[in-house]
């Protein structure tokens, strides 16, 4: 064979080896692995985000699922996958806690994968019971100072609730027992009966027992009020400056080519503009509200971090 044939062979063969680039990508499909197990609240988002992106690519996006380890299982494959865009991880700010409870592990979402994209959140809601004499902020506080240590949070696992609790009881200037439990299915009926003072949880979630009367709204924990929740103040209306969103974002392999981070970036951002999915995720309680490039979501990632690490550190936690 010729030279001009064996370059013409190696050519062709680099075109078919090459990384997907920010022009031609997608040339196939494409898979959006969720750091949870089917049926948590990232499901149905995951599904809904993945059908507009489907839209957009046209190509299919299969959405998987990886649970287990506050969401390190699924990050640990996806720092496995070609930095080639056809592989991305739907996460939450579950991750930006993981390496503060969990013994050995170092996980960084902001450099041991390459943040994509913020996508959407809600804000978490400070929950009590009827039983506990207290239907604001004020009068909770109140109770807990007159009962230093004697009131119970619940948490799932220990997590970033675990950490807003703790930076909430530090603002507040009271001291509270954490009781942890493996999923929120144990936590509601220890709440109700009054084994919990507090928890806390979500808008879409526990909204629907607040309005029931089962549960008691003490403030969300966002800039504005709930949509659905309109009566419930915020945290910052009662005198307490803290915000607390529970959020999720889309991340890629480790180093990716950034023009493909930005294209899918951009492609995110196109999705979640589109009026009959904003509209859907609204009804949700779900809303797209932060920053949406590579470059902000990182520096999301890495304030986020470093204000629970100086949590962890105040409150002498160590990882386990």
């Amino acid at each position: 064979m010729d030279v001009k044939s064996l370059l013409g062979g190696a050519l062709l063969a680099l075109a078919v080896a090459a990384p997907a680039t920010a022009q031609n990508f997608p040339n196939r499909p494409v898979t959006l692995l969720v750091s949870t197990a089917p049926g948590s609240g990232m499901t149905v988002t995951a599904r809904l985000i993945a059908g507009e992106l489907e839209k957009i690519w046209k190509q299919t996006v299969t959405v998987d699922f990886r649970g287990g380890a506050g969401g390190y299982i699924a990050a640990e494959v996806t720092m496995q996958q070609p930095a080639d865009g056809y592989y991305l991880l739907y996460g939450s700010n579950a991750f930006t806690a993981i390496r503060l409870f969990a013994k050995g592990n170092t996980f960084n979402p902001a450099t041991d994968l390459t943040p994509i994209s913020y996508a959407i959140s809600q804000p978490f809601v400070i929950l009590t019971n009827p039983k506990v004499p207290a239907k604001d902020v004020k009068e909770f506080i109140a109770l807990a100072k007159a009962n230093p240590g004697k009131l119970n949070f619940g948490v799932i696992g220990r997590s970033q609730q675990t950490l807003e609790v703790l930076r909430f009881s530090a603002l507040a200037g009271i001291k509270m027992e954490e009781v942890a439990y493996q999923a929120t299915a144990a936590v509601m009926p220890a709440l109700m009966t009054n084994d919990l003072q507090m928890y806390l949880g979500g808008v879409a979630s526990q909204g629907p027992m607040v309005k029931e009367g089962r549960l008691v709204a003490l403030a969300t924990m966002d800039d504005k009020r709930a949509d659905y929740l309109p009566d419930v103040k915020t945290l910052k209306e009662q005198g307490i400056n803290q915000n607390a969103l529970f959020w999720y974002g889309i991340w890629g392999p480790p180093k990716m080519d950034p023009a493909l981070a930005n294209r899918i970036a951009a492609d995110i951002k196109t999705a979640l503009s589109v009026p009959t999915l904003k509209d859907t995720l609204e009804k949700q309680q779900y809303y797209n509200v932060a920053p949406n490039t590579p470059a902000q979501f990182k520096a999301l990632l890495e304030t986020e971090m470093k204000i629970y690490a100086d949590v962890a550190k105040a409150n002498n936690i160590q990882p386990e």
